[in-house]
């Protein structure tokens, strides 16, 4: 049996299988180990030293330990680019809300059919910053009519004020910050009308969730932090 062949078809193996996992769920962990994996893969395929086969299996299962820590210890690096895979979120949302129904309860089960230009977001707290949730899609009137009729009646509405340059509800509530609000132009916010459904000031443990509609441009996004 010639090990140096068997070592690199394990780590072409490895490669090809992180290169699926790195596909269907994009993160930046995954697209480390895969990078790793294929260059372990082509420095004992090209390389003209001859291996021992007790090293060749070291050097196999030291790499494969490798790959375990960077599957943990890369995973705070994913916050740079939170983005998950539309088809992630009905089993994303589903554990969310088994979770923590309160928070998530607004947040379709599903993305509906006539979505479009879909980003469903899941950052994750680093160190004291707090990480939240957000999906945003283009939908039809009569979507954003039906989420504005079963929600609105429950939630405090806030509408942008020019001057104070903030969202502000009816009794002089300010909005200071809410997920994904740095993503709406200047001059998209006097179009923007933000519904929270559930707040709590508490400056440690902060939540805030709800959805925000603009009914000009025809897009809704749903967040919780």
């Amino acid at each position: 049996m010639n090990t140096k062949k068997v070592t690199v078809g394990i780590w072409c193996i490895i490669s090809l299988l992180f290169l699926v996992i790195t596909i269907m769920h994009p993160r930046i962990n995954f697209g480390l180990i895969l990078f790793f994996s294929l260059i372990q893969c082509i420095s004992i395929a090209f390389s003209r030293k001859v291996f021992e086969k007790k090293t060749l299996w070291k050097k196999t299962f030291l790499g494969v330990a490798d790959i375990f820590i960077l599957w943990i210890f890369c995973s705070p690096f994913n916050v740079l680019y939170p983005y998950h895979a539309t088809y992630e979120y009905k089993n994303d949302i589903q554990n969310l809300k088994s979770e923590s129904p309160q928070v998530y309860s607004h947040f379709p089960d599903t993305i509906p059919d006539s979505a479009s230009k879909v980003k469903w977001i899941c950052l994750s707290g680093l160190l004291q910053g707090s990480g939240y949730e957000a999906l945003f899609f283009y939908a039809d009137d009569s979507y954003l009519e039906e989420i504005y009729e079963t929600y609105a009646s429950n939630s405090t509405l806030y509408t942008y004020a020019v001057e104070e340059r903030t969202w502000i509800s009816k009794d002089a509530k300010k909005l200071t910050y809410f997920p994904e609000e740095d993503e709406i132009s200047d001059d998209d916010k006097k179009n923007v009308s933000v519904f929270i459904l559930t707040e709590n000031s508490n400056l440690n443990h902060s939540h805030i969730s709800g959805f925000y509609i603009n009914q000009t441009d025809g897009y809704i996004c749903f967040f919780a932090e």
